[in-house]
This record gives structure tokens, C-alpha cells and sequence, in this order.
């Protein structure tokens, strides 16, 4: 990355913002720290009273159905304060459901409360439950309280078409709310839906997640009134009243809450059940980071296996529960006790890490470099996960790589499982539960990954160092584990163990926990500077990945490069593999360095090296062409004995030096080469001139040379005021006439769709571009169609390109909004704005013969639109971008005529 000093400014600007909301949130978190100590002994008393105290407060109905009785067709409520839920037409028993036990619904069988629910429009409530559907594009109600006898009175959480929302209903549709999401559930999986509504009546009043995640949504209905949407009809689970069914579909922990659960509340309810998952079995070793002492912290299944810190890595106070470890300035933590694995070994690790950048090198380790690598370890390349099981790397090895990169500063947790087999495809990974897609690159394991070498985390035994690197609640288990316990370890319950003992007895760590659950709970002053903090922080680092990067191919191993040979005849079928060919320069250029790597990192440095003799030469002589319309060598792609001899071989010499001294800055070059004295000349050429020097080789006078065709429809939009200057973004399809595509398009399915707004005045280089269809305003004026390189545009003259600038509608349109900008500006007579308007596109004033024809053109015009004020409507109404309706229309219709000649003068297209 090349830091320019804007950009350097803008990061130091960034990064004190975030400095200064840095230091706002640790003030705050000083001030609560007596209100904490409170709050603190107040939790802990009630805890002793009501072990759920911590549970988000509200809840009036709880189903696990983990206690079906169907010979009674009944289930208990968690909750015993409420009777008892009634089963209908035989739901099914699931005996694994997502906990414990939970129904299914088939045959329009579903579970009923009969006197329970009973909500009103201006009420808050949360519905919540977790369903597994087999259903594509499932429709119906998961929960609801609803009569459809009277216009489906009530409310639902609701499927509707695989997406979840919710009615809420007095009269359907005249006085009614319903919004579903955006984004559909997935199929054959567990997933949480919850819907909260805060009794304002509006779309803004509904909340719609799915797994935890705020949901955007679609505004279906938004009519609903003061009136009430009670109904005596029972709350069912597993379709409406009469309707509404979703057969195929398993329910499982179903809560109902009387307020709107915020964000965070919902995150809560959907992982509560947890608590009473056991973890799993199987537990080789685990560090949880809480507790160091003379720099050794213990395994926390035997006490007596310590693991000792090297160096500068230290012990965090905020990990992701409680204290985390961070690894700094090539730091470690060490065992010998511990990681003792083998080739044909199951096991699964376990751990919660974050990264503030993208990493390379070793989160954990037991591997002897100085042997071929034997060992393993789990690694980090390019902040992409992955792992490597060795007994000589390459050739005896297992090495596998997701195929994206973990998002950076945010706490991930971690699984990566092996089932022994000895191939790529029995490694997984899984990032937050979810399993990655991965690279296996070597897939050849099949000897011993045993070592001697301790077992490090932080680094390998002699490098690969992730300094930055945070990690906490590490487990190795000697087992694969399946994905309910993958996870169950990614939720591990760590305040109510805490809150039951005394404050006294914490460590740092342990406080440090309880001090962030109550200021992201209990204080608004806090949660707001940390909101800020977030904006800062984002700020930066969407400043940080503003950056150009490059799609590079990487080359293959040496020993695995593809071997060439002479062609017979020329024939690719019939390799001479006697005459084995290496890869080298052309022996009549300069020879590569012999330090050099024969492969194309090798080529790009030999084409970049300072004594090439044609690398910047043939550069800068392009940007000559591009700027003076004619190249200092006149075969620009041709430098050899045929091409033509440089017009001023010195200048081309001094220009390509200039330009490596320079670190090959084109901005650079380009700035000297405008700024120059024989750029700012003008065209105007004397009788001399033209006998000595015709083609005016030697510059005496500024060349005269149309504009291409990207810079004349650029031009226009910059004087008209239309263009859009925004940099970067994908390609948009400006106006262009319709049907283009459709000939050249396979099977006739791709149409142009033109783009609106802002996206039609952006630059030209910007259009999109269709190979068999090039934008035909543009290819009047000799852009290439891009099939095949071009080194020198033509330049012709045609009919055709008059009638684009004339007629085109990015031209007519462009030629509307130069005559409103004209009209709308200040001035005291015609003369006066055809002044302003002339000099604007040409660079120079009217002459007299110009202003005159101009003027004379203006006043037949207008006499033309004030005959039939039609024309000059119809003429307005095209483009897109709006007409200030204040503006005289006959004149501004006049106006644009005259816009369009003088954009078409050739003092408009032309350089001079």
C-alpha cells in the first residue's frame, strides 16, 4: 500500500478520534465502579432468593416440552404459575430436539393455551421459539393468538414464504401491521426466530431477528389504528385458529415475554437453554487465562500441569470471559506436559481468539521446523484459519486453509476437529458454529507427526510469531466433536458462577467480567460513549481497507512447474520432450540477474531494474501519446529495428530516467509533462511552421487532435455541471437506445437495464462494458471495442458522431442543465451569458461572426417554442435529473439549442 500524505492525514485524524473516545469510555467506566459495588451485593442476595433473577425479566409463559404426556395430550409449563399447555391431533415427540425434547407438527396437529396471551395494540410483548423446517418457502404460524372468523383479529409470529414477520391485527387489511424480513430461514436446521413488538403501531415498533441478528425488513401492511386486537380464540403454537399450519416443521423452546426484549435480551433468551447442556466429554487439557502466577497459569483439568509465559506476552484483564492471554513481541506460553498427538488421532480444539490485522504465523503448536516441520499446529495465513498435520513437509503432510479470512477485532469462536483418517477431508473447521469452506493443498499424510519439542501457543518452536493475537478459553478434547457441542462451548455461562461467590474472592479477571456485564446492562452513560467508540473504530478501519489491492496468481512449487518443450512444427500437440526449454529473457535484451527467481516475480523485477533500457521508455512514451496526441516514437508498440526512430531521443532518455528516480510515479510524469511550456501552447500555426515542420514533429506549436471519445461525453457532463466526480465502485450503464443486447445476448436472458440517478453521470471509464454490445456513443467516437489490445486509437470524422452529440440523450440532457446553469446565474444582458457560457467549453471568448450567428440562432428558437409551447415541454422532459420548474420554459428550450451547438463546436471537442 502507497500512504499518500492525505491519506497518512486522514489515518492520524481517525486514530485520535478513536483515541479520545477511547479515553471517554474509561473515564466512565472509573465513574461506575461505586455503583457496581452495589448493584453487586443487591444481585447477589436476590440470586440467593431466585436463581433466574439474571434472566431477562417478563417472562409469563416458558414451553421446553421437554414433560410431554400424550396419553393425556398435555405438557407442563416451565412455569408453573400457568396452566398447563393441551396437546391437539398428535403432534409428534422429538426426543433431539435443539434441547432436549420439542414437538412436531404434522397432519394440523398443534399444542394450545386456552387462556393465555391476551395482548393489546398499545401493549408490549416478545414471542420466541426455535423451529426446524423441512419446508421450502414455508407459510403458516409458528405462534399465535389470531380469529379469522373476524377479520384474523390477534397476532402471529408468522412464516411467509420461508421469511419470518408477524400480524399484528384489528381488521384485515384496512386496520393492520405486517412486516416480515428480507432474508429467509435455511432448511433442515435449528434456527431461533423472535419477534418484539413495543406497542407504538408502527413498523419501527417491530423487531425481527433470526438467530440473534437484527433483521431488515419488508413493510407489507402499515395501517393499524387504536383498535384493540384482543380475541377470546386460545394461543396455539403450530398454526392459527383454523388455519395457518406448518406441517413439517419442529418447535422447541417456546417463551412469551409481556415487554419488547432489547437486542442484546434477545441474544440472552436464545442461548438460556445452554445452561443446562452439559459441556462436553472427553477433555484432554484447558486454560481459561484468569490466573497467572510467577508467570505460570494451570490446565484447568489437573493443577498440577502448569504452562509458563515467555517473553512479552502477558495476561489480558478483559478476554472474552474473564481473563485472556495476548501475545506481543514474539512472545509464548509453554508446555511439556501437553499436545502429545498423532497422525491416526482424533481430536477437536476449542478456543475464542481475536486479531486486530490479518495474521500469519502459528496460533498454537508442537513442531520441529529443523525436521522437515514434523509436528502440527493451527495457523493463521493472511488472517485465513488453517492447519498442518506433518511428518516432512510437503510430501508427507496434511495442510488444509479456509478460504476466507476471519473479520478483524471481535472475539471468533474457534473449532477445528480432526477424526484421524489421515485426509484433508476429515479436518473441519468451524468459525462462530459454522463450518468453512476449505483449501486442502497437500493431502499425503500418512507416517508419524510425533516431536520432542514442546507445545507452544503464540508461535511455532522458532518463529511465526501472531503478535496481536488474543486467545482465551482454550480445550483440546482427544475426541471429535460433533456440532451441538461445538455449540454449546460457544456459549460457557461464566456470571451467575461468579455473582454466587464474594467479591473478595475474584481475581482481577473475574471482576473485570462482572464490571463489563453491568455497564453494557445497567449503564446508559456508558453504553453510549461505548457506542461512539464503535463509530470511531469503524471509521478506521473502513479507512484502513480503502486501499487498492491486486488479484496476483501464485506460481506452482519448484518441483512442480510445469516442464516445456520445443513444438514440432510449431504443432502445441507434438512436444519435442528431447528439447527441454528453461524459462529466460530475449538474449538481445539486458540478462536477468543471476540472483533472480526464474518465474514471474523474477520477470517483474528484471522489467522493473533501473538499467532496462525499455521499460520507462516505452511508459512514458505512451503518456506523451495520451497527452500530446502523437507519441515521441511514432510506433508505440514497436521499438525495435522496424519501429520508427524517436522524434527526440534525449527527451524520451531524460523522461524515462527521470521517471525511475522518481519512483515510477505517473502522477509525477503527467504533472511535468502538462505544466510544461510546450504543452500550454496554443495550436494557432504560422506559414513557416507549416513549411518546415508540417506534422509539427518538433512542437513548435500545441497539437490540434479530437478528444476521445470517453473525454467528449465526460466534457459535456463537467460543463453542464452533471458529472459525478465520485472514484471507484463497480460499472454503471448509462443511458444508451434499447435492444442492444438482446441480439447478442445468449438465449436472450440478459437485457440492459439502464441504471438511475447519480449512476448515469458518472465518468465514462465507469460504463459498463459489453464486448458483443459496446456503448454506441461511445464507439462513434473510435473507442476500441476492448477485444484485442490497442495501442493507438483512430481518429475519424463521421456523420454518425454529430448525430450522437446532437441527438443522444446524455447529450440533449446535458445541453438542458448547461442552459439552466446559464440562465439561473447572475447576469445583466444576453451578451453577458453567452460570454460565460462560450468561454466555459471552449477555453476563449465568442468572436463577433459566433455571437452574432448564436444570437440570431436564439431568437428563431425562441420565437419557434413561444409558437408551440409543446416543443418546448417535450424538449425538457428529457433525461432524468430534474427541471427547475421556476425558469421560463420557452427560454430554457432556446437556451438548450444553443447549449447543444456550442458543445459541438469543435473548439469543445478538440484539444488546442
Amino acid at each position: 500500500e502507497v500512504i499518500t500524505p492525505e491519506r497518512k492525514m486522514l489515518l492520524n485524524e481517525a486514530a485520535k478520534a478513536v483515541e479520545i473516545a477511547n479515553t471517554s469510555s474509561q473515564n466512565r467506566r472509573k465513574e461506575s465502579l461505586k455503583s457496581f459495588d452495589e448493584w453487586m451485593k443487591k444481585t447477589q442476595n436476590e440470586l440467593k432468593q431466585n436463581p433466574d433473577f439474571l434472566d431477562p425479566a417478563g417472562l409469563i409463559a416458558y414451553l421446553p416440552f421437554d414433560r410431554l404426556n400424550f396419553e393425556n395430550n398435555t405438557t407442563t409449563l416451565a412455569n408453573k404459575r400457568w396452566n398447563a399447555c393441551t396437546l391437539h391431533q398428535s403432534p409428534k415427540p422429538v426426543q433431539k430436539a435443539k434441547f432436549g425434547g420439542g414437538i412436531r407438527i404434522e397432519n394440523n396437529a398443534f399444542a394450545e393455551l386456552p387462556e393465555f396471551g391476551e395482548f393489546e395494540h398499545d401493549q408490549t410483548f416478545t414471542l420466541s421459539a426455535w423451529i426446524k423446517t423441512s419446508v421450502k418457502n414455508l407459510g403458516g404460524a409458528i405462534l399465535s393468538k389470531m380469529n379469522e372468523a373476524n377479520k384474523y383479529r390477534g397476532y402471529d409470529l408468522w412464516m411467509d414464504a420461508g421469511r419470518v414477520g408477524t400480524h399484528i391485527v384489528h381488521a384485515w387489511p384496512e386496520n393492520a401491521l405486517k412486516i416480515v424480513s428480507k432474508k429467509t430461514i435455511p432448511l433442515n436446521k435449528w434456527v431461533h426466530l423472535c419477534i418484539s413488538y413495543n406497542g407504538n403501531r408502527n413498523p419501527d415498533a417491530v423487531g425481527i431477528y433470526i438467530d440473534g441478528v437484527k433483521q431488515e425488513k419488508i413493510i407489507a401492511q402499515n395501517s393499524l389504528k387504536a383498535d384493540t386486537i384482543k380475541t377470546d380464540n386460545p394461543f396455539r403454537i403450530g398454526r392459527r385458529f383454523n388455519s395457518g399450519q406448518v406441517n413439517g416443521t419442529e418447535i422447541d423452546e417456546v417463551r412469551v415475554y409481556n415487554r419488547s426484549l432489547s437486542k442484546d435480551e434477545v441474544q440472552t433468551i436464545m442461548y438460556l437453554p445452554y445452561k443446562n447442556v452439559p459441556l462436553p466429554t472427553g477433555l484432554n487439557f484447558g486454560l481459561n487465562f484468569d490466573s497467572f502466577k510467577e508467570n505460570k497459569t494451570e490446565d484447568m483439568t489437573n493443577s498440577k500441569r502448569l504452562f509458563a509465559l515467555h517473553g512479552q506476552a502477558k495476561q489480558t484483564q478483559i478476554g472474552k470471559l474473564g481473563g485472556g492471554f495476548k501475545i506481543e513481541k514474539n512472545g509464548f506460553l509453554e508446555s511439556k506436559d501437553v499436545g502429545k498427538l498423532e497422525h491416526n488421532q482424533a481430536f477437536s480444539w476449542s478456543f475464542w481468539i481475536k486479531t486486530p490485522k490479518k495474521l500469519t504465523g502459528a496460533i498454537l503448536s508442537k513442531m520441529d521446523e529443523s525436521k522437515k516441520h514434523r509436528g502440527y499446529d493451527i495457523w493463521f495465513e493472511d488472517g485465513k484459519i488453517g492447519m498442518h498435520l506433518v511428518n516432512e513437509f510437503p510430501n508427507n503432510a496434511l495442510r488444509a486453509v479456509t478460504n476466507k479470512p476471519i473479520p478483524l477485532n471481535q472475539w471468533h469462536h474457534l473449532t477445528i476437529t480432526y477424526n484421524g483418517k489421515r485426509k484433508g477431508s476429515g479436518l473441519k473447521v468451524y468459525l462462530n458454529g459454522k463450518n468453512q469452506l476449505m483449501q486442502v493443498t497437500h493431502d499425503s499424510l500418512s507416517k508419524t507427526i510425533s516431536t520432542t519439542k514442546t507445545f507452544r501457543i503464540g508461535r511455532r518452536f522458532n518463529g511465526a510469531a501472531t503478535n496481536g493475537l488474543e486467545i482465551d478459553e482454550l480445550r483440546m478434547y482427544s475426541r471429535v466433536l460433533h456440532s451441538g457441542e461445538i455449540e454449546r462451548l460457544g456459549y460457557i455461562e461464566s456470571i451467575h458462577p461468579l455473582l454466587e461467590g464474594k467479591s473478595k474472592k475474584l481475581n482481577p479477571a473475574e471482576r473485570n467480567l462482572l464490571v463489563n456485564y453491568y455497564l453494557n446492562r445497567h449503564d446508559p452513560s456508558y453504553k453510549k460513549v461505548q457506542a461512539v467508540l464503535a463509530g470511531k473504530r469503524k471509521a478506521l478501519n473502513d479507512l484502513k481497507n480503502q486501499k487498492l489491492t491486486s488479484m496476483v496468481m501464485g506460481d506452482n512449487p519448484a518441483n512442480k512447474m510445469r516442464k516445456t518443450y520445443v513444438l514440432m512444427r510449431g504443432q502445441y500437440s507434438a512436444p519435442d520432450k528431447s528439447k527441454e526449454i528453461q524459462p529466460d529473457t530475449p538474449s538481445f535484451l539486458p540478462p536477468m540477474n543471476k540472483d533472480l527467481p526464474k518465474n514471474r516475480l523474477g520477470l517483474a523485477k528484471w522489467l522493473m531494474d533501473k538499467d532496462h533500457p525499455l521499460t520507462a521508455r516505452v511508459t512514458v512514451n505512451r503518456y506523451w501519446q495520451t497527452i500530446f496526441g502523437r507519441p515521441l516514437v511514432t510506433t508505440p508498440g514497436d521499438f525495435g529495428s522496424q519501429g520508427s526512430w524517436p522524434s527526440h531521443p534525449n527527451l524520451l532518455s531524460w523522461l524515462a530516467d527521470d521517471f525511475i528516480s522518481n519512483g515510477w510515479n505517473v502522477k509525477r510524469t503527467v504533472k511535468q509533462m502538462v505544466m510544461s511550456s510546450t504543452y500550454r501552447q496554443a495550436s494557432v500555426t504560422r506559414p513557416e511552421h507549416r513549411e518546415k515542420d508540417p506534422m509539427n514533429l518538433y512542437h513548435a506549436r500545441a497539437p490540434r487532435f479530437r478528444l476521445m471519445g470517453e473525454f467528449v461525453r465526460d466534457n459535456a457532463l463537467a460543463i453542464s455541471g452533471l458529472l459525478n466526480r465520485t472514484f471507484g465502485g463497480p460499472g454503471v450503464k448509462p443511458y444508451q437506445p434499447p435492444g442492444l443486447w438482446n441480439e447478442v445476448s445468449l438465449n436472450g436472458g440478459r437485457r440492459f437495464v439502464r441504471d438511475q440517478g447519480e449512476k448515469l453521470y458518472r465518468r465514462s471509464m465507469y460504463t459498463y462494458w459489453k464486448r458483443s454490445a459496446p456503448h454506441p456513443g461511445l464507439m462513434a467516437f473510435d473507442t476500441p471495442t476492448r477485444e484485442t489490445c490497442t495501442l493507438q486509437r483512430q481518429r475519424t470524422n463521421t456523420p454518425m458522431q454529430a448525430l450522437v452529440t446532437l441527438n443522444d440523450e446524455q447529450f440533449v440532457e446535458a445541453s438542458r442543465v448547461f442552459a439552466e446553469r446559464i440562465l439561473k446565474r447572475p447576469a445583466k444582458s444576453f451578451h453577458e451569458r453567452l460570454e460565460w457560457a462560450f468561454e466555459l467549453a471552449t477555453g476563449h471568448p465568442a468572436d463577433a461572426f459566433r455571437q452574432k450567428v448564436i444570437k440570431d440562432s436564439y431568437h428563431s428558437q425562441l420565437k419557434v417554442f413561444e409558437q408551440d409551447p409543446g416543443r418546448a415541454a417535450d424538449l425538457l422532459k428529457i433525461g432524468e435529473s430534474p427541471r427547475d420548474e421556476s425558469l421560463d420554459k420557452n427560454q430554457h428550450a432556446a437556451w438548450t439549442i444553443l447549449c447543444s451547438m456550442i458543445l459541438n463546436l469543435d473548439e469543445a471537442m478538440n484539444r488546442e
